[in-house]
């Protein structure tokens, strides 16, 4: 059986490795298709077959749009799939279009809800109509969490019948394995995210000032790369600043996390809205206690008082008065949030239960077709 996978990069499939490497031994022949980068090198070399697209994530020119939409129709004529599976925005409409013409075997996968379907203006209002055309005679849409599907339900983006919810793509718990939690006097709180401003990365900084001010013998941590194509992104110039100050460190992207999140005594993500947090979803399976804001995708891992603390939605405050709420519990409560968070990785994340649970969608669209 052949089966794409198609995104804006192969960056984004770097992520997914473990469930390439499921699909594989299910005896799927993969192909992958995105805008050729350093990583997809790494995907040949693991004998997965790579196409490259170009794909302009910020373009709107028309004609650029119609030659990409011709050149993704050459491919699957040429591969002939049983199934292809979108993600990012890009590959989700573009297929559904393509999906008007030809009757495609497609599970299109939201992986967030982007500024297109909240901000207003004329381009805005276009995209929704787009998606929505889009993906009308799509036969699965594949959310994140149970708020993402409702919004675009109640929002008629998509239907009932054709969406569905998997978590993500879950955590290898071996990988992001168990470690006992540390017993350094310095705190540390990690916040690990692109460097955009709808993570709540300002709120983090406000939050950090506020409580260094009675107690400046704390460390707060920045990890993650500058997305300089995303409009939201937050300069090196101004993560210089705060570093400056002695408000947060900055520490860059790495590839592994984990030294990070074991060194850490809580990590932390106020955003403004999340698919499914994969920082979150590590820092459990790492037995750390979490702190994350009460919005979509964070609240599904965070759980009041049980492996971490729940803050309001943009409110540098309420954020700093959860942190001090931590800091005040003694080594033994925090390591109890710590196993507790564990406990739900196994139980409810494990990328494992959440392979075959997509496996199962994917099996049930070819025997449809």
């Amino acid at each position: 059986m052949k089966i794409i996978l198609f995104a804006n990069t192969f960056e984004y499939f770097s992520l997914r490795k473990n469930f390439l490497k499921k699909l594989h031994n299910d005896g799927f022949d993969i192909y992958l298709l995105g805008s050729s980068d350093k990583f997809k090198k790494n995907f040949e070399d693991l004998g997965f077959n790579t196409i490259s697209l170009k794909i302009k994530r910020k373009s709107k020119n028309f004609l650029i749009e119609l030659i990409t939409l011709f050149k993704i129709y050459k491919v699957f004529k040429e591969i002939k799939p049983d199934v292809i599976l979108n993600f990012t925005i890009k590959p989700v409409v573009y297929c559904g279009v393509l999906n008007y013409l030809f009757k495609l075997p497609v599970i299109n996968t939201m992986t967030g809800v982007g500024p297109y379907f909240f901000n207003k203006g004329i381009f805005n209002l276009f995209m929704k109509i787009l998606f929505k055309f889009s993906q009308k005679k799509i036969l699965k849409v594949a959310f994140q969490n149970y708020d993402d599907k409702n919004f675009f339900i109640k929002n008629r983006l998509v239907n009932n019948d054709q969406s569905f919810v998997v978590p993500g793509f879950g955590v290898d718990k071996k990988y992001f394995n168990y470690c006992s939690y540390p017993k350094n006097k310095k705190i540390t709180f990690l916040l690990i995210a692109r460097m955009l401003w709808n993570k709540g990365i300002a709120e983090y900084v406000e939050a950090a000032e506020k409580v260094k001010r009675d107690m400046p013998n704390l460390d707060f941590q920045l990890l993650g790369p500058i997305d300089e194509d995303n409009e939201y992104v937050i300069t090196k110039e101004q993560l210089d600043v705060w570093v400056n100050k002695n408000i947060i460190n900055y520490l860059g992207f790495v590839d592994d996390v984990r030294p990070y999140i074991l060194k850490s005594n809580c990590v932390v993500l106020p955003s403004y809205r999340e698919g499914m947090p994969r920082s979150l979803l590590q820092a459990c399976s790492m037995g750390r206690p979490i702190i994350a804001s009460d919005v979509p995708g964070c609240r599904d891992i965070v759980e009041n008082d049980m492996n971490g603390f729940v803050c309001k939605r943009q409110d540098s405050s309420d954020l700093a008065n959860k942190m001090i709420n931590f800091i005040n519990l003694n080594q033994t409560e925090k390591e109890k949030m710590g196993l507790n968070g564990r406990e739900l990785i196994e139980n409810k994340f494990d990328e494992n239960i959440i392979f075959e649970s997509y496996l199962g969608k994917i099996k049930s669209i070819i025997k449809y077709l």
